[in-house]
């Protein structure tokens, strides 16, 4: 990697820390619009798909501050992912019991459903990103294009190098439950991971960085490391039986081997664990183990109100979908998207209303006279649409007799420059039996040539030779029986009489 050359000292005096202050909020201020997070107010409902069951969280977004207001945890009878018909219900009564009516619908996957790469490009893909992950989406996952729901965000950018984390799931794995929601009357506006979600709620919390997640659960565990503008490593595995002892001593080993693979041994400074129905014991012995600070999550750490925490287990991976759909710090990755991203155009609020303003006032002055003159110009604009359409008519009756006179012309042409040919050939349809074809016929300026299938050929001869027409007339080859006709195959030759006159 080049090394960046140091800046020259500069001559200029440097702007005070009040101006910096002034200078940054008035461009927030020119440069605010009513759909920015500074200002809007967004109310969103997310669903998790995890084992054992589905969570939902409902929250809003209010001039940036992004508030939990309810959560649920629907538990499936079996410690396996809900179907999506059972997804489907579970929606409905959080709608009802959440009061999410109306919110659009975030869906949050489990990790092993999905794939997330780091992938570098050379910075000169910025110019069309989407086409160049699009085109490098089957390199980068298992996946295809045309069958996978994918995006990107930039990761961070550097010199010549620009470095992406690329999401992706299977179709045939997420549209079932897209269906299934769809036919009870939701649609699903973004579609997330949870490791993407529990980390954008890490750094909600501004917890210190790097930062290392980790969701853990009775069969097994998922995480990703992240430190920003650097790396970003997700993770997730299956225990091998449920003994704590070696439970702990298989995620302590894993846990390290995911640091020491990251670029320098990235060393996490917070080790945030997510534990669902796990031995009481198990974070006591990764505290042992590792040799980071571990803290476990709980829901007191999001400022919910104890009345409102009303799912157990808590249901985490929704809260984090919801938080990374909320907060656009996050910079949220939305599969459903496809890798297409739209830059937004900062809207210009101050200006927009003075030029309103200064457009109302010009208009007041100008109507009068505008509306005067618009008025004398619908009447002329009417009168000559009333004689267009007449003109209209004429050009159309003109363009049909012109086309007439075409067609006559071309059949006077026709029948003078082929005379010959129109009589033999009205000559060969009155001589030849109805039982008798031709598969080719050849006039040139004093013979004719026939080629066909006949009952009998030489019978053919005489009926041709009466003919005033003909003379000459006589086999150009052999007659032979065509076996899948039943008929004789024939070629005949003959020379055309002078015209007009009888034959000698």
């Amino acid at each position: 990697m080049k090394k960046a050359h140091p800046k020259q000292p500069s001559h200029k005096t440097a702007p005070s820390p009040s101006r910096k202050k002034w200078g940054k909020a008035l461009k927030g201020f020119f440069l605010a619009g009513l759909a920015d997070e500074r200002l809007s107010y967004k109310k969103t409902l997310c669903l998790s798909i995890e084992k054992g069951g589905i969570g939902a969280a409902v929250g809003r977004r209010l001039f940036s501050q992004v508030r939990i207001q309810g959560t649920k945890f629907y538990p499936f009878p079996e410690k396996e992912y809900p179907p999506p018909e059972f997804a489907a219900t579970c929606l409905s009564l959080a709608v009802a019991e959440l009061g999410g009516i109306g919110c659009p619908l975030i869906l949050s996957l489990p990790k092993e459903w999905t794939v997330i790469r780091t992938v570098a490009y050379p910075s000169t893909v910025m110019e069309n990103p989407s086409q160049a992950i699009r085109y490098d989406l089957d390199r980068i996952t298992p996946f295809s294009p045309e069958t996978a729901y994918y995006d990107f965000k930039t990761l961070r950018e550097e010199g010549s190098q620009v470095e992406w984390v690329v999401a992706a799931a299977r179709m045939e794995t997420v549209d079932p439950y897209l269906k299934a929601l769809r036919e009870k009357g939701f649609t699903v506006e973004g579609v997330t991971v949870h490791v993407l979600g529990l980390l954008a709620l890490a750094l909600f919390l501004r917890k210190s960085e790097p930062v290392l997640l980790l969701s853990l659960d009775q069969e097994g565990y998922e995480g990703v490391l992240y430190q920003s503008q650097r790396t970003l490593k997700a993770f997730s595995a299956l225990f091998n039986g449920t003994d704590p002892q070696a439970v702990s001593e298989t995620l302590i080993r894993e846990l390290s081997l995911v640091t020491d693979e990251t670029e320098s041994a990235l060393v996490p400074k917070t080790v945030l664990v997510q534990a669902k129905e796990v031995d009481p014991t198990l974070i006591d012995r990764l505290r042992l183990g590792l040799p980071w600070p571990i803290l476990s999550l709980e829901p007191k750490d999001l400022g919910i109100r104890e009345g409102l925490v009303s799912a157990k287990p808590f249901p985490y991976q929704a809260v984090g979908g919801l938080v990374e759909s909320l907060w656009t710090k996050a910079e949220g990755l939305n599969l459903l998207r496809q890798g297409r991203h739209e830059k937004p155009k900062p809207p210009l609020v101050l200006t927009v209303l003075l030029l309103i303003l200064l457009a109302l006032l010009a208009g007041f002055y100008l109507f009068t006279p505008l509306e005067l003159e618009r008025k004398k110009l619908q009447e002329i604009e009417r009168q000559i649409a009333v004689q267009k359409k007449e003109l209209k008519k004429v050009e159309a009756l003109k363009k049909e007799v012109e086309e007439i006179h075409r067609e006559i012309s071309l059949i006077r042409n026709f029948k003078t420059s082929h005379p010959m040919s129109l009589v033999v050939l009205k000559e060969l349809t009155a001589l030849l039996p109805k039982n008798t074809w031709l598969t080719r016929v050849r006039i040139s300026e004093n013979q004719v040539q026939l080629e066909g299938y006949s009952p009998s050929a030489t019978f053919l001869i005489p009926r041709l030779d009466s003919s005033r027409y003909f003379k000459k007339v006589e086999f150009s080859a052999p007659t032979f029986r065509d076996p899948r006709q039943n008929m004789d195959r024939f070629q005949i030759k003959m020379e055309l009489e002078g015209w007009g006159h009888e034959k000698e």
